[in-house]
């Protein structure tokens, strides 16, 4: 009768199961099952009380590693997605960072009168690309500030240089010119 006791004493506990032969086990406490893994470390563990002695004792900050190398046969598609999602991350920073520049005026020359320096012989091709920019950024955020969405092509490409819409302070209207 005694063995029937020790077989309902050995039952696991519920919400934790104890350690199967082939599930892995807790690294921290070492009595059950792992059931969660550490996204910086892949530590298994197999609750939160646990997880949070881990982060402790190792000094590991529990965040996934997004530049870490990852050799192309543990390259899964979660690994796929992963990458796909940081990219999407920066794509949106760089964006967002673009449009406080454009919001701010950073990169406008403020405080010159006249010309801005370009009588004769005085401009570089700098300046005439910095004056180039600097129309389509008035042009961008005149426009933002009515409501208009506009996408302007990225430097380098040849249309780009064609487009030759700017905004004209004086009639206060954009002077748009579209090729196709």
């Amino acid at each position: 009768m005694t063995g029937a006791n020790d077989a309902s004493s050995s039952q696991p506990e519920p919400g934790h199961p104890t350690t199967p032969t082939h599930s892995p086990q807790c690294v921290v406490c070492s009595a059950r099952v792992a059931i969660y893994t550490c996204p910086r470390c892949t530590t298994r563990t197999c609750s939160v009380p646990c997880s949070v002695a881990h982060r402790t004792s190792t000094g590991c900050s529990g965040v996934r590693d997004k530049a870490k190398f990852v050799p192309m046969n543990r390259y899964t598609y979660g690994t796929m997605m992963d990458d796909y999602v940081f990219l999407e991350n920066v794509g949106r920073r760089v964006s967002e960072w673009g449009q406080d520049i454009a919001r701010g005026g950073y990169g406008t020359v403020q405080g010159r009168r006249g010309r801005g320096g370009m009588g004769r012989g005085n401009g570089t091709r700098a300046d005439v690309s910095r004056k180039k920019r600097d129309k389509r950024d008035m042009l961008r955020s005149q426009l933002e500030l009515r409501d208009v969405e506009i996408d302007l092509l990225p430097a380098g490409m040849q249309r780009r240089s064609l487009n030759h819409s700017t905004w004209d302070p004086k009639c206060v209207s954009p002077a748009l010119r579209l090729n196709s």
